[in-house]
């Protein structure tokens, strides 16, 4: 299992890519917004906080 920690700093925002075989496989949390899949890893959009993905390794 991969675990992804993520801290985005107050005031910005940050796009997380998680590795993963789909992005269905990731376990992201509620307030990620999806950004799209390409070339083996899951995009999302984050505001500022303390956040983390799983995926299977």
């Amino acid at each position: 299992m991969l675990t992804l920690r993520v801290t985005v700093p107050a005031g910005t925002s940050a796009t997380v890519r998680v590795p993963a075989a789909s992005a269905a496989a990731v376990t992201a949390p509620a307030q990620a917004v999806p950004f799209g899949y390409a070339s083996g890893a899951a995009a999302y959009h984050l505001p500022s906080g303390s956040y983390v993905f799983t995926a299977p390794a």
